[in-house]
């Protein structure tokens, strides 16, 4: 039985409110699919519909109360390292780490790679996310049968092209989970400079706040891509503060970095909604780009 429906925040609201016009708690918000722009409640955008519903009968906290714990031993830290603080504690790490896995982009992976995830790296789940909690559903291609299995015997499964796996809402959060504790093993490995934007250029986020690349390569849709030497993650902190990060500490802080890269690989990585403080920094660049009545433009 799934719990009663409820609109959660994919995006936490105090983290948009720090990219919100100034003195107010309203963003702009550039949205890719309809390509239009519009200003929105910091409350009302990033939200969703039961994105984090679980079993009524879980164990222990919900997804949801873990979130809310996570963002509010963040919050103060976000304030004080926006401040001036040059160090990130382990409460921001960890909040960084769970922002980038409680997105949109890694449903979509999950419903993707699973399946090769289970065959490749057993034990890596395995040791990462415990004695599973729920059981792993797969359908037989030319029966329809449907089996509800631990994760043993779905290893069985995954190998067997008569069988499909099919990933469940339990299995989801379960890789959310995951992904978020291996996202911490990653972060801890990079090294981090703090960005400020010049006076009258603002950074802007979007609803894949954490996202790597890349220079001159293109972004990835792959965890393991943190892994790369050459990799980048940016992260913008509020309109005025950035994060970027890298293996390779001499490299990353040689290379002049401004705004309108970090914006222009910010918006690479959006899934759908680009947020802003300015309605001209959520349009996106390009043949697609779009005029602040909404019509299409070109570049």
């Amino acid at each position: 039985m799934i719990s009663r429906t409820r609109r959660s925040h994919v995006v936490p609201k105090f983290y948009l409110n720090g990219f919100a016009e100034p003195d107010s708690q309203r963003v702009w918000v550039g949205d890719i699919a309809t390509q239009k722009t519009y200003l929105a409640d910091t409350k009302k955008v990033g939200v969703e519909k039961d994105v984090y519903a679980d079993d009524a009968h879980n164990l222990g906290e919900s997804l949801e109360e873990r979130l809310a714990r996570i963002e509010g031993s963040a919050a103060p830290r976000l304030r004080a390292f926006t401040g001036g603080s040059t160090q990130i504690s382990p409460e921001l790490g960890r909040f960084i780490a769970w922002l980038a896995a409680r997105t949109n982009w890694l449903r979509r992976v999950t419903q993707k790679t699973l399946p090769e995830y289970l065959r490749d790296e057993p034990q890596i789940f395995q040791d990462a996310s415990g004695i599973e909690k729920h059981p792993f559903k797969v359908v037989h291609v030319e029966t329809g049968a449907v089996e509800h299995l631990p994760l043993e015997q779905t290893l069985s499964r995954v190998h067997d092209p008569m069988w499909q796996l099919q990933v469940t809402q339990a299995q989801h959060l379960d890789m959310l989970r995951m992904q978020a504790y291996l996202f911490q093993e990653h972060f801890g490995l990079l090294k981090w400079f703090k960005l400020t934007a010049p006076a009258g250029l603002y950074f802007i986020t979007s609803d894949r706040p954490v996202c790597w690349d890349f220079p001159n390569g293109g972004a990835s849709d792959s965890p393991a891509a943190l892994r790369h030497p050459e990799v980048e993650l940016v992260f913008a902190m509020d309109r005025s503060h950035a994060l970027i990060a890298g293996h390779d500490p001499i490299a990353l802080s040689a290379r002049p970095k401004h705004v309108t890269e970090i914006n222009a690989r910010i918006r690479s990585c959006a899934e759908r909604f680009i947020y802003g403080c300015q309605s001209d920094d959520v349009l996106m660049a390009g043949e697609n780009s779009v005029s602040k009545d909404g019509r299409t433009i070109s570049k």
